[in-house]
């Protein structure tokens, strides 16, 4: 028999942006036929809540990485 909600409810802060714009730079030294254009996201405003897990994909366990400090408050 699977239970509904196994999960315990996630009580963690999360922060996101609420206004963004697209700026595009030329990237140096492409090929020949290949379009230079990149185009990324960039933060105007953050809004920080609590994650909502029915419409978010909010992390229950730490995630390990060898890039990532294994203390993050320092």
């Amino acid at each position: 028999k699977v239970r509904g909600g196994a999960l315990a409810p996630v009580s963690q802060h999360v922060c996101s942006y609420r206004a963004v714009r697209y700026e595009t730079l030329a990237l140096p030294v492409c090929p020949p036929g290949v379009d230079p254009a990149f185009t990324f996201p960039v933060a105007l405003s953050c809004h920080c809540s609590l994650c909502l897990m029915d419409s978010s994909d909010c992390t229950v366990h730490r995630i390990q990485s060898p890039h990532l400090p294994l203390d993050l408050s320092s």
